[in-house]
């Protein structure tokens, strides 16, 4: 089976042709034929073992959003860090691999964004899933949080953000974990995440860092040259 014969469609492509391996870094995950509808594009946390054959249970809760979104839209997933692993705890290794220059990932990843978004905008602005979850529940991935977030906002301003509907009144955008199953419903699952709310979170995230910082709880992400 060639790569074009699977149903998904991975950048870079998966697994290593010659040893089989999933390889560390995933930038985009989206159907290789959506079939004409719209995309849902989605920003996780970071990419976990999805890939081409099969999805993981987070990327097949972002695709049944998808599909009842607006009639029915295809999914293109994203993360804020490209890394794979199905712990996000071990994000915070990142920064100490010493061959790993973790700037320049963070800022190819971003620019794997910026490229899927701005293809589509040509048409109309597209709409965005923030769904990366609570930013104080992902231990250990919080050097490098905020630095991708300020150059998500700051690469992508033009689209609509939504985020899945929640009972009650948080700044960040829920997880597509399976304690939201119960939403897949229809339309009122997903709501507009609305410019102040995004605003007051960016503020919110930065105030965090700052704080944690002044407490020497967190190691600058350094730029190597």
């Amino acid at each position: 089976m060639t790569v074009a014969d699977y149903k998904y469609t991975c950048v870079p492509r998966s697994t290593d042709p010659d040893k089989g391996d999933l390889f560390h870094v995933r930038y985009v995950l989206k159907p290789t034929n959506p079939a004409g509808t719209k995309p849902l594009f989605a920003i996780g946390l970071n990419p976990s073992a999805a890939y081409e054959k099969e999805l993981d249970p987070s990327v097949e809760n972002v695709e049944k959003f998808a599909g009842k979104y607006k009639g029915g839209c295809h999914f293109v997933m994203f993360n804020l860090c490209p890394h794979r692993t199905p712990n996000p705890k071990e994000l915070q290794g990142l920064l100490d691999e010493p061959m790993l220059d973790i700037d320049a990932l963070l800022r190819e990843n971003i620019k794997k964004i910026k490229h899927e978004l701005d293809a589509f905008a040509a048409t109309e602005k597209p709409t965005v899933l923030a769904c990366w979850g609570k930013y104080d529940k992902a231990a250990g991935c919080r050097q490098y949080f905020r630095k991708s977030l300020s150059l998500l906002f700051d690469a992508i301003p033009d689209v609509k953000w939504v985020r899945i509907k929640t009972n009650t009144e948080i700044l960040y955008p829920l997880h597509p974990s399976n304690q939201t199953k119960h939403l897949w419903a229809g339309d009122f699952a997903l709501v507009e995440w609305k410019p102040g709310d995004v605003k007051d979170y960016i503020a919110e995230v930065k105030r965090i860092y700052e704080k944690r910082r002044e407490h020497g709880l967190i190691t600058p992400i350094l730029t190597r040259h």
